[in-house]
């Protein structure tokens, strides 16, 4: 009885305390309940904010799509390279096949001996086209499916631009909160009452991983595009609005994205404020008024370009190629290589619509009215050395259905300059064990593709593939 009267008294001392004294202070918070309301964690001799934890998931999420994108883009530049030297290999063998079949039509049939060799000479080089361009399809067809895998380079861009972001953030609140008082203290107090030195974030690693970070940033802001040939123009794949995924005709010598009806009725499109037309000269030379319109994005390789003005052609155009133009062009400076079918494209500013820019390199000057015509076919330079291991395009070894690529391997043989045989040795390979074989070589001869077949044991005279 007695100790319940007790705790009443004291329960009714504590609650006129409180009435008496209603400003009493609650208990001072402590350092680490401090740092912990900053979002500040320890990790280590750090506190430091929770996105750094986060940054050994990007790590890892660059390095595998890298490893993807490096792979892919293996794989593809193999299959367009060698798309390419059998497209070369093609383009001699008809020529020969038309002058062999001119040779044929001459000799006539009497001459039974001449014409039966020079028809198994026709029929080789026919058999040897179907095989070309039989290839050629397979090729193309490997192509296609691995490009309908997807380009894992999106993959990439993303994973770095997302971490070079989260990094650039993390610096900019660690520089804020250097500035924290209330921080600043709490360490400070820490550090006073413990043997262990604590400091603020950033840690080593994230001061470590800056550098690397801001250089593979350097390389997303520069890439290759490989282009395909159509028309004597090249053909770049570019992805509109995020959505809608379309080859364009690259063409540094129009003014504005142009884009054909078919495509622009399968976007969701901006009208363009202010002038609402424009009048443009298409390919065939007629002038058309097509409608100006703004693009909420353009997507190259790995650059994206929001906001880009572009032109709609009428309904009544039938065939018109879209058209990738200056209004997206002028973001960069751009190389184009046609004998590798590459463009080389570096970013230069990223522009708002009401920004001006210097004119791009071999892009249209600011002002300048310029058709959307498709520009002319250019032939591939040469190469201006005399050495006789630059002029072989391709060779092969072996017959039949069974051929081995000996192109690097014939390349190293004709730069001694001297003849040499015909065999597997020499060769370094034999498709066809036990069976007669022949090497053939497709070289340029003054800008002209030839061939030279030697059979298995004969000489190769070097000076025949000298221009």
């Amino acid at each position: 009885m007695g100790n319940s009267r007790t705790a009443h008294a004291l329960l009714i001392a504590g609650l006129l305390l409180i009435v008496l004294h209603p400003h009493a202070k609650a208990a001072e918070p402590t350092s680490e309940q401090i740092l912990k309301a900053k979002q500040l964690v320890k990790l280590g001799q750090y506190y430091v904010l929770p996105g750094e934890i986060a940054l050994s998931d990007y790590s890892r999420a660059i390095r595998s799509a890298d490893y993807k994108f490096n792979e892919y883009t293996r794989r593809r530049e193999a299959i367009v390279r060698d798309i390419h030297t059998a497209e070369k290999t093609i383009e001699a063998l008809r020529v020969q096949n038309e002058a062999e079949t001119e040779t044929l039509q001459k000799i006539g049939k009497k001459a039974s001996g001449s014409y039966n060799d020079q028809v198994g000479i026709v029929n080789a080089i026919r058999k040897n086209l179907r095989e070309g361009v039989a290839y050629i399809g397979d090729q193309q067809k490997a192509l296609q499916k691995l490009e309908k895998q997807g380009d894992p380079g999106d993959q990439y861009v993303t994973a770095v631009l997302r971490m070079s972001e989260v990094m650039d953030d993390l610096t900019k609140q660690y520089a804020v909160l250097a500035k924290d008082e209330e921080v600043t203290k709490a360490i400070a107090d820490l550090n006073q009452a413990s043997n262990v030195r604590m400091m603020l974030g950033p840690s080593e690693r994230l001061t470590g991983e800056i550098p690397d970070m801001k250089k593979l940033r350097e390389k997303v802001d520069s890439a290759t595009i490989q282009f395909e040939m159509g028309g004597g123009v090249p053909h770049v794949p570019i992805t509109i609005n995020d959505a809608v995924k379309i080859n364009v005709v690259f063409d540094s010598g129009a003014t504005l994205v142009t884009l054909a009806p078919e495509t622009a009725a399968k976007l969701t499109l901006r009208e363009a404020t202010g002038k609402k037309t424009l009048r443009l000269h298409t390919a065939d030379g007629k002038v058309h008024e097509c409608r100006l319109v703004i693009l909420d994005s353009v997507r190259i390789g790995n650059f994206r370009i929001e906001n880009v003005e572009a032109a709609v052609l009428p309904s009544g155009v039938k065939g018109a190629p879209d058209l990738l133009g200056g209004s997206f062009l002028k973001n960069f400076k751009y190389q184009m290589d046609l004998g590798a079918r590459v463009i080389k494209l570096t970013q230069i500013t990223r522009v708002t619509p009401n920004q001006a820019s210097a004119p791009t390199e071999g892009g249209p000057m600011p002002g300048e009215n310029r058709s959307t015509a498709v520009p002319p076919a250019t032939a591939p330079t040469k190469p201006e050395s005399a050495d006789t291991s630059e002029k072989i395009v391709f060779a092969r070894w072996g017959g039949g259905k069974k051929w081995v690529d000996v192109t690097d391997r014939l390349k190293l043989l004709a730069a001694s300059g001297k003849e040499f045989v015909a065999t597997p040795e020499a060769l370094s390979a034999d498709p066809t064990p036990g069976w007669k074989k022949r090497l053939e070589i497709t070289f340029d001869k003054n800008g002209v593709l030839k061939i030279v077949s030697v059979a298995e044991n004969d000489s190769v005279d070097i000076s025949q593939i000298r221009p």
